[in-house]
């Protein structure tokens, strides 16, 4: 897909705004390693022969992240690049121009990931990636593990239940499925994980999510052991682990302050499992299942960090609406919120507004002393640092008419915004000052106007 678009595509980029989901796709787009991810899936990709020429390697790759973010299957992800531009635009495919991907070549392009275990290696390179821009700490590990259930009915050709997924209970409620066994930093970003069937329990598995440079360790009850508590203490690091056995007012405490830390590793889990609804398997067996959480969890470390990390590539759709660096001509820009800033940027400014303030007073009742109080307009004029404008005396040192709060008589100009000869800075200023008058008398006209309708009412 080229940038230049068609006649279709006009009426879309004539929009006067972006949607939410045009700008998460934006937003992914920029912070995806396509360069490495492409160096990992191209050596087992198919090649142009005597057959159907294969589709790019980068429209296939893009339509299976699609498929990871929306919970899409196969046909549903063919039938979404028929109906959603952004989405069409985030794939770089264009209607007429380019062709779809169809049903049986996603399926084709998935069972590639699943055969070879293409994810596992492309979770490693992102985990590298953010290691290397230092957003993923090593100095501590947070351990836990979330179900993803399994159909439990048996209503099939074989009349029976995926013979790979297993039952567990958590307090009275039954699960059927398979466990996802997460290690993730201080912060939340995934750094190892595995996957078993969900009777499998959580402490057998800690070993594989630790990297051996943490020294503290944070997980909930499931995953407490004394003997691993004896060698963490030995080894003379944190061992952070929920207490087990009779609770007392003292444990309760003190497990909720490591639970504070504890739930850090849940916002992963609220990515994948909420935002982008995987919570059900799709088809049968581990192995599959394996490749799909080790994409997924890839993916939700790029989302989590996506305004922090550096941007990997152009954004999608760099042209047009969705892509639009600036609105449409003649549409009402979109308001954006504004973060409050600092105090040490709030103190300089009300500082450097205090020293401008008490310049243009010295110098103002320097001028006054050397005339009469009342100037006539033209007759005399001031020189000094820059002052600044606002309706109230709290924040600025002149008024909407350019008059000093403190000597209202006297009139400020900027002149190091025309680049013009001394000669000619006088009348731009006049311009300039009687532009403003005469917007300011036409606001008070106007309130005249309305308060005169109102009495006569």
């Amino acid at each position: 897909m080229s940038d230049q678009r068609t006649f279709a595509s006009v009426p879309y980029d004539s929009r006067g705004e972006a949607t939410r989901r045009e700008r998460v796709l934006q937003e992914m787009d920029r912070v995806i390693p396509r360069g490495t991810l492409f160096a990992i899936i191209l050596p087992h990709y198919a090649t142009a022969g005597r057959g159907r020429r294969p589709l790019p390697l980068e429209t296939t790759l893009r339509v299976c992240f699609l498929q990871q973010w929306f919970e899409l299957s196969d046909p549903q992800a063919e039938d979404m690049l028929y109906d959603s531009e952004s989405l069409r635009r985030f794939a770089r495919v264009a209607l007429g121009e380019d062709t779809v991907p169809d049903e049986s070549t996603i399926l084709r392009f998935r069972h590639l990931l699943e055969q070879h275990e293409l994810t596992l290696p492309i979770f490693d390179a992102v985990r590298d990636l953010l290691a290397d821009q230092r957003l993923l700490r090593t100095a501590g590990t947070i351990v836990d593990a979330t179900i993803i259930a399994a159909p439990s009915a048996t209503k099939n050709a074989t009349t029976t239940r995926d013979p790979e997924m297993k039952q567990t209970r958590i307090g009275n409620q039954w699960y059927v499925g398979l466990k996802v066994h997460v290690g993730t930093d201080t912060r939340g970003l995934v750094h190892t994980l595995t996957t078993t069937d969900a009777a499998v329990a959580d402490s057998t598995h800690l070993d594989d999510l630790l990297h051996g440079q943490a020294s503290t360790l944070d997980g909930d009850k499931a995953y407490g052991t004394a003997e691993d508590q004896a060698q963490w203490d030995a080894s003379g690091g944190t061992y952070g682990i929920n207490r087990r056995g009779k609770r007392t007012a003292l444990w309760d405490r003190s497990n909720a302050a490591r639970s504070k830390v504890r739930a850090r590793c849940e916002h992963v889990v609220l990515v994948v499992k909420r935002l982008w609804g995987f919570t059900t398997v799709r088809h049968r067996g581990l192995a599959k299942h394996r490749v799909r959480a080790a994409a997924a969890f890839a993916l939700a470390n790029l989302s989590l960090v996506r305004h922090k990390l550096r941007p990997q590539g152009p954004s999608a759709g760099a042209s047009g609406a969705g892509g639009a660096k600036r609105p449409a001509f003649g549409a009402k820009p979109r308001p954006t919120a504004h973060k409050r800033p600092s105090f040490r940027r709030r103190r300089r400014f009300h500082a450097r507004f205090r020293s401008e303030r008490c310049a243009a007073i010295n110098l103002c009742t320097a001028s006054l002393k050397e005339t009469p109080t009342v100037l006539s307009p033209g007759e005399d004029g001031c020189f000094g640092r820059i002052i600044r404008m606002h309706e109230s005396r709290k924040y600025g040192s002149a008024d909407a008419w350019n008059g000093l709060f403190d000597a209202t008589n006297v009139l400020t100009c900027d002149d190091s915004c025309f680049p013009a000869g001394p000669e000619k800075i006088i009348t731009l200023t006049v311009m300039e000052i009687a532009a403003r008058a005469a917007d300011r008398l036409a606001r008070d006209l106007k309130q005249q106007a309305t308060v005169m309708a109102g009495g006569r009412r």
